[in-house]
C-alpha cells in the first residue's frame, strides 16, 4: 500500500485546503496510507487529527515542526504531495526527487521548474502535477499517480528519473549561461 507523505506549513499557501476537501473521499476509494507533519493554522491541524481518527489503518499525523523526522518522511514516502496555491522555490519536493520519493505537485513557481509530468508512453517525466487551483484536478493527479504504483516498469522508472535529476547549482549556473547565450 503506498504512502502518499506531506511535509508543509499547514495554511492556505500550502493547499491545505485543497487536501481538506478531497482527502477524506479518496482515502475512502483508494488504498493508500497518508503521513502529514507540520503545524499552522489551527482548524488544519484539528482536521488532521480528526482524520487520524477516522482513519486510524490509514492516517498519521504529527503535529509540530522536526526537521529530521521531516527527512525521514520524505524519504519513507513513495509520494510527496504538495498542492500549493503559489511556492516561490520550494525545496522539499528536490529532496522528495533525491530520496525516489515522487512528487504529486502544484504547477506554480518553483514546482512547475523542478517537477515534470510522468509520460507512460516515452517514460519521460519525475512526478504528477496539475495546473488549476482545485480540489478535483488535485485528486485526479493523485490518482494518476496511484495507478502506476503498481505497475513496476513505471514505478521503477519513475524513481529513477526522480533520483537522477540535478539541481546542483553548477548545473543551474550553466543552464542560466546558455539562455543569456542564446539571447545575444
Amino acid at each position: 500500500m503506498p504512502l502518499i507523505g506531506i511535509v508543509s506549513r499547514l495554511a492556505e499557501q500550502k493547499g491545505i485546503d485543497l487536501i481538506i476537501n478531497k482527502i477524506e473521499s479518496l482515502l475512502d476509494e483508494n488504498d493508500f496510507r497518508f503521513f502529514i507533519l507540520g503545524s499552522g493554522e489551527y482548524e488544519y491541524e484539528q482536521f488532521f487529527n480528526y482524520l487520524c481518527a477516522r482513519f486510524p489503518k490509514k492516517a498519521i499525523t504529527y503535529i509540530g515542526h522536526n526537521n529530521a523526522l521531516s527527512h525521514k518522511v520524505i524519504a519513507a514516502s513513495d509520494y510527496l504531495l504538495m498542492p500549493s496555491r503559489y511556492e516561490p522555490c520550494g525545496l522539499t519536493q528536490m529532496f522528495a526527487l533525491r530520496y525516489g520519493t515522487i512528487p504529486i505537485v502544484r504547477e506554480t513557481g518553483g514546482l512547475a521548474d523542478t517537477v515534470r509530468e510522468f509520460n507512460p508512453e516515452n517514460l519521460e517525466g519525475t512526478g504528477f502535477t496539475f495546473f488549476q487551483y482545485n480540489a478535483d484536478d488535485m485528486a485526479h493527479a493523485m490518482r494518476r499517480a496511484l495507478n502506476i504504483y503498481n505497475v513496476q516498469p513505471y514505478w521503477d522508472k519513475i524513481r529513477l528519473n526522480a533520483m537522477n535529476d540535478n539541481f546542483a547549482i553548477r548545473i543551474t549556473a550553466e543552464k542560466y549561461l546558455e539562455i543569456f547565450e542564446s539571447l545575444k
